[in-house]
């Protein structure tokens, strides 16, 4: 972006569904590279290495969550991306949050898997109205019908 180098790792290629683009969290992008090569199966999966951690500093965006979200939602621009799915894991969701706000007429969708969120920028389940509550995965396997 700009003068700044982005991180991105793509596998597969796109077809009839939409390209992931997935957001990890801070500092480890490594661990969601299985995730993408299993996407890669069906559709173009890229993991964004934002802000692309380098001597404890970022070096693609600021390493804020603010910073983050802008970057993510730059490269998206910069890269022409869109109707992509964006998935924001652990820390990753909150700036996969502010990307998508950023920039909605770029996505098809958003998903956070396994959020982690700053104490102020969670919903309280119990006064939270009935279409924030987060809603349970369904199960399968045995057990589960």
């Amino acid at each position: 972006m700009g003068d700044r180098l982005v991180r991105d790792l793509s596998t597969g290629e796109l077809a009839d569904l939409p390209e992931v683009v997935i957001r990890p969290g801070l500092g480890a992008p490594d661990y969601v590279e299985p995730w993408s090569r299993e996407m890669g199966h069906w559709t173009r999966a890229t993991v964004l290495d934002l802000p692309g951690w380098r001597r404890g500093g970022g070096r693609a965006s600021p390493s804020t969550v603010p910073g983050v979200a802008a970057g993510a939602a730059g490269w998206l621009t910069e890269t022409d991306r869109r109707d992509l799915v964006l998935i924001g894991h652990s820390s990753g969701a909150q700036s996969a949050i502010l990307a998508a706000l950023a920039v909605p007429d770029r996505l098809a969708g958003v998903v956070l898997a396994g959020p982690t969120l700053e104490p102020g920028a969670r919903i309280d389940r119990r006064t939270a109205p009935p279409g924030a509550r987060p809603r349970p995965a369904a199960r399968s396997g045995p057990g589960h019908r």
